[in-house]
């Protein structure tokens, strides 16, 4: 089962007395099943390669750029954290945070470039 295809499945079930013998009487009631999700999707981001531009007198703090991904999961398995990557140089130049309302990255501008 895929709950990213179908989140619920309406059941009917009978029953009946007699061991299900003619002459007996039977009922039936509907179930309804709530598949709940696990984390079976990873993000992926919406572009492969981002593009921004800052001019080069912006303050600190200035937003370069926002960075979208999507998961396919819900609730907290949809969550998502952003994060730059420790070997980069320009990480001292940069910072993301992760916007909680949109799941956006937002990278900011954390320091002046030096040449």
């Amino acid at each position: 089962m895929d709950r990213e295809a179908r989140e619920q499945y309406l059941v009917v079930v009978q029953v009946k007395d007699m061991l299900g013998l003619s002459g007996g009487y039977s009922t039936s009631t509907t179930v309804t099943v709530s598949l709940t999700d696990v984390n079976d999707n990873g993000p992926t981001f919406q572009h492969h390669l981002y593009t921004f531009a800052v001019p080069e007198n912006a303050a600190l703090g200035t937003t370069v750029g926002r960075i979208m991904a999507e998961d396919g999961d819900v609730g907290i398995n949809a969550k998502m954290t952003y994060t730059l990557d420790d070997d980069l140089e320009e990480n001292a130049t940069f910072i993301i945070q992760t916007d909680p309302v949109t799941q956006e990255g937002v990278v900011l501008l954390a320091q002046v470039a030096l040449i």
